[in-house]
């Protein structure tokens, strides 16, 4: 195919996301798995990610799950904009797709209170439209999601290539219309990027 449109999702492509790196940097061994249970991949962490939770009420949740103090708690969230860092070789890629011409987009899962240390990095401004799911009230692999960005912006699904890291994900871009490469490492993904002519 010969795209016209290229999607990037941010956590896991654009940016770090690592969550049991994050909970080593910051706590003990016997807490560290705790951490990422019932914190950082929690049911939580979706409503932050749709926007129906605050980061006050998160901290004050995984406080009372995990029994560790709540200045260690609000720590952790403290550290997240921090933890999302640009992964350069990506960011790279994506200004390359720029270069071609072609329009890029940003669909993404992230909670609210990231958001400011992102939208400041040199890399958002590439963007046509960026869909945040905290924004929004709508998570990937939602279908109505991807229909918003397609339909807002006036994409084509079949002119539309998108990368993110997981595979459900993908799965739902492909029942809309939409092409994907699960994103595995910058190399693999600039050779899917390539044959859909993004590059």
């Amino acid at each position: 195919m010969t795209a016209k449109v290229c999607v990037f999702d941010l956590g896991g492509v654009l940016l770090e996301w690592k969550p049991a790196v994050l909970a080593a940097q910051l706590f003990d061994a016997d807490e560290r798995e705790l951490i990422v249970q019932q914190v950082l991949t929690h049911t939580d962490w979706a409503r932050l990610d749709r926007g129906t939770m605050r980061v006050a009420e998160a901290v004050e949740s995984a406080t009372a799950r995990t029994g560790l103090p709540r200045t260690k708690v609000a720590s952790l969230f403290d550290a997240v904009p921090a933890a999302l860092a640009p992964r350069p070789g990506m960011v790279a890629l994506l200004e390359r797709v720029c270069a071609r011409k072609r329009a890029t987009y940003c669909l993404s899962n992230m909670p609210r209170f990231a958001l400011p240390a992102i939208t400041a990095h040199e890399f958002w401004r590439l963007f046509t439209d960026a869909v945040i799911s905290s924004r929004c009230g709508m998570v990937k692999p939602e279908a109505r999601i991807y229909r918003w960005l397609l339909q807002t912006n006036g994409i084509d699904p079949a002119t539309a290539f998108f990368v993110d890291d997981r595979p459900e994900n993908i799965a739902a871009a492909r029942a809309v219309g939409m092409a994907g490469h699960v994103f595995d490492n910058t190399d693999s993904c600039q050779t899917a990027l390539g044959a859909a002519g993004l590059l």
